[in-house]
Order: C-alpha cells, then sequence, then structure tokens
C-alpha cells in the first residue's frame, strides 16, 4: 500500500532528472540573490506584520521604497508573519523567499528601466510539495493496513490491548472487522483512489456472492438496530431515524469516505446509504518533516549559531496560542529577525500537548514552542524562519484574500442574510476552501463530506425556477429534469453521481432543495460572525444535506498591526 504512493512520490522528485536535487542541496543556492547589482536594494526596511497576504505586503513595500515587488497568482494565496527591523531590503526578500520555497525574476521591458521584481513558486518547490503530499497520503494508508494487519489477532490479544487503544475499539466491533475485510480486499489502485478522492464507490453487481452475503447479513444487522432505536425513541416526536431498507445496497452497493473529524482520519465504510465509522488514524501521521531543520534541504540540516536562550523561547511560548503572539515575544526578546507562513483556516492536524518538561536546551524549547500550533522551525543567518509543519496539506485550505475582502465589503452593508449571489463566492473555492472556512466553526469540517455540492449550488442558480431566492422559501425550490437547460442536466447527473444515486430520470426526478440560513459565531474572539447555511436535498432515491460558512468579515484579522517604513 505504502510502496505505490511513495513510489510515485519519487517519481515526482527523479521526473527532472538529476538537477532536481540540485537546488535542496544548498540553502544558499535556493535564495540566491536576484539583485546582485541594484543599490535600492540597499535600503534599511523595518516590517511588523502578525499575518497579512504576500500581495499586500509586496504592495506595501514597493510604496516605501520604491521598488516594483510582485508575487505571481501561484504564491498569492500565501500569508506571512514578519518581525524584521532596520535591515537592508534585499536580505529581508531573500529571507521571504527562502521561508515559502521561493524564487525571484527579475524583468525589465528596456535596458535603461529599473528592474522589477516578481515572487514565484519555482517547477522545483512545487514538485518537492506533490511529493510531500503523497508522502503524506502513504503515511495514512500505511496506518490503516496496519488495522488490516490487526485482523489476525485473536479476542484474547485484544483483550489485552489497553481499553483505549484504537485497534482495540475498532477490531472488537463486528461492524468494524467487517469493513476492515471489506477495505482489506480493494486493489492497489483502489486504496490510492481512496486516499486521493477521499472516497470510492462500488457497485453491488460488481460484488463477489460471498462479498454479496457480508453486505446483505451487515445491512440486515443496521436495520434491525435502527428499527430498535425508532421504536425506542417513538414517542419523542422531535426524533426523526431513517432505516435504510436492502434495495439501497443493491441499488448503490459499498463505498468508503476518508473523513477528517476533529484532528483524525476516520474511514467510513458505506454499505448503501449508511455509513459505518470504522477506525481512526492521528492526522499527525501526515507529518513528514522533523521538528527542526530546513524543511527544503534532504538532510535536513540546522545552520549553526546561537538561539535564543530556553528561558526567551518559553517566555514566548507563554504568550499566547497564537504562532504571531509567540513570535512577536520571541523577536522582541531576541532582536532577531523572525519569518513565518501564517494560515486563516483552522489546522488540519490535531495540536501536539507541550511539555514543561520537554528540555531545556535551546532546540528543544523552540521545538517546545512550535508543538501546539503545529510548525518546525530552522535557521537562515541570523534569522529564525518558522513553517507550518504540514505546510503541504495546509496550503490546500487557505481562501483567497479577495474571497474575504469581498464578503466583507458586502455585510458591512447591512442584511446579514446570504443571498443567492453571495454563496455563488464560493463557486470560485475547491472544496478543500470551503472546508478550510468551516473549519473555523466546526471541527468536523471535512471536503469529504461537501462532495456534490459545487454542483447543487449551480443547480439552484440555474434553475429557472429561482430567480427570486425561492430557494430560502420553506418549500425550498422543484427541480424538474424538463425545466433545466443541457449544461443544468449535466450538473444533476454529476449530482447523482457524486453521492451514488443512479443517474435516471427515476431516481433523481424531482430534486427538492431547501436552504436555511442561520448566524453563528466563532470559538475565537478575533474571527467575525459567520452566516450558517444549510442545503438540505431530497430526490426518489436519497437525501442528504450540506453545511457550509460564510464569513461576514476576515478570520483572525490582525492587518491592522502590520507597519512597514523605510529609510
Amino acid at each position: 500500500m505504502l510502496t505505490a504512493i511513495v513510489w510515485r512520490a519519487i517519481k515526482l522528485f527523479i521526473a527532472l532528472g538529476p538537477t532536481a536535487f540540485s537546488a535542496v542541496l544548498s540553502p544558499s543556492a535556493r535564495a540566491q540573490s536576484a539583485w546582485s547589482d541594484d543599490a535600492r536594494m540597499q535600503k534599511l526596511v523595518s516590517v511588523d506584520a502578525e499575518g497579512v497576504g504576500l500581495p499586500e505586503l509586496l504592495a506595501l513595500l514597493s510604496a516605501k521604497t520604491e521598488v516594483s515587488l510582485s508575487t505571481r497568482s501561484d504564491a498569492s494565496i500565501d500569508k506571512i508573519v514578519v518581525f524584521s527591523h532596520r535591515r537592508p531590503l534585499g536580505e529581508l526578500l531573500s529571507d521571504l523567499a527562502a521561508l515559502f520555497d521561493y524564487s525571484w525574476e527579475t524583468s525589465r521591458t528596456s535596458s535603461g528601466e529599473l528592474a522589477r521584481y516578481e515572487l514565484y513558486s519555482g517547477l522545483k518547490a512545487r514538485t518537492r510539495e506533490a511529493a510531500l503530499v503523497q508522502l503524506a497520503l502513504g503515511a495514512v494508508g500505511s496506518r490503516l493496513q496496519e488495522f488490516v494487519n490487526g485482523l489476525s489477532l485473536s479476542e484474547e490479544a485484544l483483550s489485552r490491548l489497553p481499553q483505549d487503544d484504537p485497534f482495540r475499539r475498532s477490531l472488537s466491533d463486528p461492524n468494524c472487522r467487517t469493513g476492515f475485510q471489506f477495505y482489506s480486499l480493494l486493489s492497489h489502485d483502489q486504496k490510492n483512489q481512496l486516499l486521493s478522492n477521499r472516497k470510492i464507490s462500488i457497485p453491488y453487481n460488481a460484488l463477489s456472492r460471498q462479498q454479496q452475503a457480508a453486505a446483505d447479513t451487515l445491512m440486515s444487522s443496521l436495520i434491525a438496530r435502527l428499527q430498535e432505536h425508532a421504536r425506542q425513541h417513538r414517542n419523542n416526536p422531535g426524533v426523526d431515524i431513517q432505516i435504510p431498507s436492502q434495495d439501497q445496497l443493491r441499488n448503490t452497493g459499498i463505498g468508503f469516505r476518508l473523513r477528517k473529524m476533529a484532528g483524525r482520519h476516520q474511514l467510513v465504510f458505506k454499505v448503501g446509504q449508511t455509513g459505518i465509522a470504522v477506525g481512526t488514524v492521528d492526522s499527525r501521521s501526515t507529518w513528514i518533516l522533523p521538528a527542526h531543520g530546513d524543511p527544503y534541504d534532504p538532510q535536513h540540516a540546522l545552520a549553526g549559531g546561537p538561539l535564543p536562550a530556553s528561558s526567551v523561547s518559553r517566555g514566548a511560548q507563554s504568550e499566547g496560542s497564537a504562532i504571531a503572539d509567540r513570535l512577536r515575544k520571541l523577536s522582541a526578546e531576541t532582536k532577531a529577525p523572525v519569518l513565518a507562513d501564517y494560515y486563516r483556516s483552522g489546522s488540519v492536524s490535531s495540536a501536539m500537548i507541550e511539555s514543561a518538561g520537554a528540555g531545556n536546551s535551546p532546540i528543544s524549547s523552540l521545538d517546545n514552542l512550535c508543538a501546539s500550533p503545529g510548525y518546525l522551525w530552522w535557521k537562515r543567518g541570523n534569522t529564525l524562519l518558522f513553517r507550518k509543519r504540514d505546510y503541504y496539506l495546509q496550503r490546500q485550505y487557505e481562501a483567497p484574500e479577495e474571497f474575504y475582502k469581498a464578503l466583507a465589503d458586502r455585510f458591512k452593508k447591512g442584511d446579514p442574510d446570504p443571498s443567492v449571489a453571495d454563496l455563488m463566492r464560493m463557486d470560485n473555492l475547491t472544496l478543500h476552501q470551503i472546508a478550510g472556512i468551516a473549519s473555523l466553526i466546526t471541527p468536523l469540517a471535512d471536503e469529504s463530506t461537501l462532495s456534490g455540492f459545487p454542483e447543487l449550488l449551480r443547480l439552484a442558480s440555474l434553475s429557472p425556477v429561482n430567480r427570486s431566492n425561492d430557494v430560502f422559501q420553506p418549500g425550498g425550490i422543484r427541480i424538474t429534469y424538463r425545466d433545466l437547460p443541457v449544461r443544468a442536466r449535466r450538473l444533476l447527473a454529476a449530482f447523482a453521481g457524486v453521492n451514488d444515486i443512479p443517474i435516471t430520470k427515476q431516481a433523481t426526478d424531482p430534486l427538492v432543495v431547501r436552504v436555511g440560513r442561520a448566524f453563528r459565531a466563532s470559538g475565537r474572539q478575533t474571527d467575525p460572525p459567520f452566516s450558517e447555511v444549510q442545503f438540505r436535498w431530497t430526490m426518489p432515491s436519497g437525501n442528504g444535506s450540506y453545511f457550509v460558512y460564510l464569513p461576514h468579515g476576515f478570520p483572525d484579522d490582525r492587518r491592522v498591526r502590520t507597519r512597514v517604513t523605510a529609510i
């Protein structure tokens, strides 16, 4: 299982030939100067920024120094924390590129024109990041395979494990064991598909007779259990328990979903329309990089030179849980330049527990400072650089600053209830980014639970009956096949397929969509309020819902603290 994923990652590195490794052998080579003959780069600048987009920061530096600085689109989503005082502009820009593994390109339209500089992510950096993503997926697959290997343990061996051991919890449950038995039958390609797409579906008629019998038995036990629950709550009108049927199993088959639930990857076995959580994997298994050392150097070398005293790092750690607060204190105490990447979305990995007795060395103290925010650190000259330890995953969940700005401007005008036009702003986001926004409200945010949402959103906006936001009315909108234009019919088929519903007129016509809106507050005081929007849908062969969230401004907005000066 791990072999196929790792081999894919290795091929990403070697696809460019031997030169693919040249940029990672020397940090100084990666951050080489693009402006060695530009005297303007000697201007002294000071920057205090606690979470600002790279395009915005470079625009401020350009205005103060009269040097044209910009980013390409591949670097425009990144945000940064900077505490750097009275240093040459060129040194700061070199540190910035080294932090993100980016490069600077120089351009001129004529020989006598002043140079312009553009920050971008080069091919080698993108290849390295893609390889880390593959290795992270392989790590999750390796952990799931350990559950499969555990199927051979006897009941006595399982009973000797601690009560809270994940193997004991899962493999002592007959339904979970059945789920992992089915998982063990997936091919390498099917397992890789599950890890990459976070879902896989297998039609009932593609199962062997033995597999069909096992699935039928499992579905029967689920039906019996849910019928008993329904009987127990028959006098409670607030409890509506949906009872699946054997026909659903035969119509949709089985499948797996890989969901992120509160800092863990949860494997869900789908039998018909019913899901069974069969096992969990700690999300920190996707941390491929060590706690310290250059993350872009294969040896993860840590440059020599003095480090902050242990007492200074511990003092910075006590400033709060946010990395920006800790690094502000660290820079103030050490007078050293400090740079870190920054994210508005919630962490995709669970936090590590900090230990007051983790060690008194400068290195272990910095490791502990980074533990709960989930960062690693390294040095470049006198500069301390900090990066999210799973940055290659976390970046996927960051929505662009333009999205937050548009919503902030929109909700400043009054009406707190989002319209269809407001919701359509999500049409330009990926499922990862939509889940990243939701992570600020709920720890259960996961892109796999949003599969089909883009198609449903477009269907609601394209439907001819939705000209006056009828989707928000109690009855919702009723979308029939004949009312849809050709483009929307393709969307309907895609939506049905994602939700394992037969792509037939009898199974999908009509589609009823109801949308509810509520006002929610985030758990962080630094976040704006959110509009919670629930999409509920029903078809003749299935039903479901999606929860999405629209922030009324910038989450954890520290932009007002940004200071840029030039001498």
